[in-house]
Order: structure tokens, then sequence, then C-alpha cells
């Protein structure tokens, strides 16, 4: 590979477009949003989202 594209390529896989995670990904988002001990920011850094000013507060507990 490097002799075409240099050394520094690098090949990922978008998990949300294999239609046979689905399942398994909707249950980590389902999971992620019912969890009450976690901070926004703890929430999006799990999914590999970048931080948000604010979202290092603990937010109300769902009743």
């Amino acid at each position: 590979m490097p002799l075409y594209f240099g050394d520094d390529l690098e090949l990922r896989h978008d998990p949300d477009c294999i239609s046979a995670l689905a399942g398994r990904i909707d249950a980590i988002w389902q999971r992620l949003e019912n969890s009450s001990f976690m901070t926004i920011n703890e929430k999006r850094k799990t999914v590999g989202l970048a931080r948000i000013d604010g979202g290092d507060a603990m937010m109300a507990a769902k009743i």
C-alpha cells in the first residue's frame, strides 16, 4: 500500500452503515439514553462525539 497511498493510509469502517449491526447499535444508543449515572459528555465520548459546553454536569434522574 505505501507505494500508492503513503505510509499514513488508514482504512476504517463505519458501524452505522453496516445493517447487520443496526440492532446492536440501537441497543447501545438506548442504554446511553436511559443511563442516569453518566454526564452528557461521557455519553458523547462513548459514541465518539465531541464534548459540549455544560456537558459535564450530572442530569436529574428520570423517574
